[in-house]
């Protein structure tokens, strides 16, 4: 059967689609080509580029469900419906509320702000100011007035003069302007939250730039005070200089540790992590201005503070369309540089139970306390958070017992985990039970009960394992970014998440860290394409690349090094004493005494080449020629050997 002239036609077309198609795909890849072999590490689309690789993808707000289950579809609908969650968020709590206390803080703080201001505040200098404005960073969104941070670097010296003379004014009055509390917000989903609800969109404040310097002039004044009169609790890790994440988890297991380790009997600890709902959007205005009374805070300062808190409104943002101005009547201002020390000062009352250690990081709470008798540590537990209950409780924080964890970490491995926490007592909070867990995450390293890390360490490699997945046209073999670009991509977000809290659970035993070991040789691998018969040693002595345990071990000795001149005691303590090599108990610090793993000691063994790029050359042309002789071999039907021995000479 001949083909008719439209079967022709019709094939000819699918042969010319193909071949366009084709074309088309040729010339993109050759446009990204060209870009990732253009592309410089100081060139902001490098950064622009990994981070939206490595970001999910962005989509337009759906539909979003009221409270009374109607749906808003339009921008000017969506931002009502934003707005009025977030208002409801932002409002005091109604919950296990003292009406007593209430009215007793309420009137002392109607009196004192009553009363004229009789201390003095430093006025402000011009110096100060064209400080405050050199500190800036340029690339901040600016608030309701449109005036950025770039603004304010190009101000003239007369206009500073007269910023310099209202700052002044609005200390002596001590006021806070009107037009600088309000706030622009928008909403950024939340990962793994339903898109339709409005509580699963964080807000994101946008002040005025003006504002957030005056707040600058007004927070160095409070945080001279502060300091001088020793305000902060030492248990209190957030929002304080040369105080980390990872130096509360770190003081935590090495506590946990440390009893593990004891003699003749280990001892267990058992521990409470609270989840404190909305914590810095529910503080209470009154309960924070009284607290700076009773502090010895200037009145005048402290009644500056409370015009900074009161009737502050913000209108949410949703695609250009701005909802009506609505009410924030509790709360600490989002975005604001106050609003981490006024926090900070809030809760530094908070108290502290004989035998019972805290740990505070910002909002995250937690309670440990170690026994020989289990049950005895859970009692001595549950007077804790029976105090701590009744603290929040008179100062309106909320917290979820549901969603808190409690765990009791003991040495060995037990053989019925749910029958052991059978038998311990429970931990109850507001008369709720709080459940005994087998992990937990806290400051974003996973517990487990034997602080063994065996999960934490499968988490942070699968999720290295994700990001560099999705940055796999950056690192790849047929990518044309240059090696040294590769390398800096996988130091800057790759290795960063395997290599996070290191100093915690670098003592784990080695099988667990080869497995971020095989993390870092596929990549090497897969950047620069190397064959299986390649050994992983040459590629590290290659790209100069570290091994992980001997990169955990350097952050580890830089880490404890420095531990012993910290301003905290706490820090210091923690990380105050000798490891034992042989030790039953192994604790961070063993890191230092460890032998080198085998990578390293090859990499010693091995002297570099004259010149690295000479070796890397000369070892790819020599794979280059095996490869060619193979396939002269198969195209002749001849054997390798006899290929090899008629082929011409090379090199």
């Amino acid at each position: 059967m001949t083909a008719t002239y439209a079967c022709r036609t019709r094939i000819r077309l699918r042969e010319l689609e193909r071949e366009v198609k084709l074309r088309i795909r040729e010339v993109r890849e050759q446009r990204w080509d060209r870009t990732l072999r253009d592309i410089e590490p100081t060139h902001q689309a490098y950064w622009k580029l990994a981070r939206a690789l490595k970001s999910d993808t962005l989509t337009v707000i759906p539909a979003l469900e009221r409270a009374d289950n109607t749906e808003a579809f339009d921008d000017e609908e969506k931002a009502e419906c934003l707005a009025q969650s977030l208002e409801l968020q932002c409002s005091p709590t109604t919950q296990n509320v003292d009406q007593s206390h209430l009215t007793e803080v309420d009137s002392e703080v109607e009196r004192r702000s009553s009363l004229p201001a009789e201390t003095t505040l430093d006025p402000v200098t011009v110096e100060e100011v064209q400080d405050l404005i050199k500190s800036l960073k340029p690339r901040k969104a600016p608030g309701t007035d449109g005036i950025n941070n770039r603004v304010l670097k190009l101000l003239p010296a007369h206009l500073i003069i007269i910023l310099v003379s209202i700052f002044n004014a609005a200390i002596t009055n001590c006021s806070f302007p009107a037009i600088w509390k309000e706030a622009d917000v928008i909403g950024i989903h939340k990962p793994g939250k339903p898109a339709n609800k409005p509580s699963s969109y964080r807000p994101i404040s946008l002040l005025s730039a003006l504002s957030k310097l005056y707040e600058r002039v007004i927070l160095s004044r409070l945080r001279d005070f502060a300091f001088s009169k020793h305000l902060l609790p030492d248990e209190q890790f957030g929002f304080r200089a040369r105080h980390s994440c990872v130096q509360q988890v770190h003081r935590i297991t090495e506590h946990i540790l440390s009893h593990f380790a004891h003699r003749p009997r280990p001892i267990g600890t058992a521990a409470l992590f609270l989840d404190v709902a909305k914590a810095f959007d529910k503080v209470w205005h009154n309960g924070l201005i009284y607290k700076l009374y009773q502090f010895g805070v200037p009145d005048r300062l402290v009644l500056i503070l409370r015009d900074f808190l009161l009737d502050r409104s913000f209108r949410f943002r949703v695609e250009g369309t701005r909802s009506s101005p609505h009410p924030l009547t509790a709360g600490v201002p989002q975005g604001s540089a106050l609003s981490p020390l006024l926090f900070t000062l809030y809760t530094s009352d908070i108290p502290k139970t004989p035998d019972v250690e805290l740990a505070l990081f910002a909002d995250d709470t937690a309670l440990y306390t170690s026994d020989q008798n289990r049950q005895m540590a859970c009692v001595r537990l549950q007077a804790a958070v029976t105090e701590l209950g009744e603290w929040f409780r008179k100062w309106r924080i909320e917290v979820n017992p549901e969603k808190s964890a409690a765990m009791f970490f003991s040495p060995g491995t037990l053989r019925s985990p749910k029958r052991a926490c059978l038998r311990l007592k429970t931990i109850s909070l507001y008369e709720q039970q709080i459940p005994w867990e087998k992990y937990t995450k806290y400051l974003g390293v996973t517990l487990d009960r034997n602080l063994r890390f065996n999960e934490h360490i499968t988490i942070i490699r699968n999720r290295a394992r994700f990001v560099m997945g999705r940055l796999a046209p950056m690192i790849d073999k047929r990518s044309k970014m240059s090696l040294r670009h590769k390398l800096t991509l996988y130091k800057t977000c790759i290795r960063p998440i395997m290599t996070y809290a290191s100093v915690v659970f670098g003592h784990a035993k080695p099988a667990l860290l080869d497995k971020l070991q095989i993390v870092q040789n596929k990549f090497m691998r897969r950047a620069v394409g190397a064959p299986l018969y390649m050994r992983n040693v040459d590629l590290h002595r290659d790209l100069e690349l570290p091994s992980i345990k001997n990169y955990i071990t350097s952050l580890s000795r830089k880490y404890f090094d420095l531990a012993p001149h910290h301003r905290n005691p706490l820090v210091v303590s923690a990380s105050d004493y000798k490891p034992r090599r042989k030790a039953l108990v192994r604790r961070p610090r063993n890191v230092l005494t460890d032998r080198v793993d085998v990578i390293t000691k090859r990499l010693a063994r091995i002297s570099p080449p004259a010149v690295r790029t000479a070796g890397w050359q000369a070892r790819t042309d020599r794979h280059r020629r095996r490869r060619l002789r193979r396939r002269q071999s198969r195209s002749l039907h001849v054997p390798a050997r006899d290929a090899r021995r008629h082929s011409p000479p090379t090199g």
